[in-house]
């Protein structure tokens, strides 16, 4: 089962406020009705962590939009490190599967 999640400007704005989180997480947060503290996010996909029994759901983007989250991420990552001034991607949307 394919689910799209569709990034939205106030993610990045949350995230940017306080870049503990990338706005992937927090859109994956707002989209899974997630605490942000839940969510990770990376290359490779998204995870939503179940602390009570120690478990989570793991999810892989689908192929076609992988280049699309790579560069976002990249950008992301330069952001978070000052290696840019001004994070200046738009919101982006991309689908995801659940890991078998």
């Amino acid at each position: 089962m394919t689910l799209k999640l569709s990034m939205s400007e106030s993610d990045i704005v949350r995230a940017m406020k306080n870049n503990q989180f990338s706005p992937v997480q927090v859109l994956a947060s707002r989209f899974f009705k997630e605490d942000l503290k839940n969510v990770e996010a990376d290359k490779d996909g998204i995870f939503i962590w179940n602390d009570d029994i120690n478990d989570y759901q793991a999810y892989r983007y689908i192929e076609e939009d992988q280049d699309i989250i790579i560069d976002f991420l990249e950008e992301w990552e330069d952001y978070e490190n000052n290696y840019i001034d001004d994070f200046a991607m738009s919101p982006i949307s991309f689908s995801i599967e659940k890991k078998k």
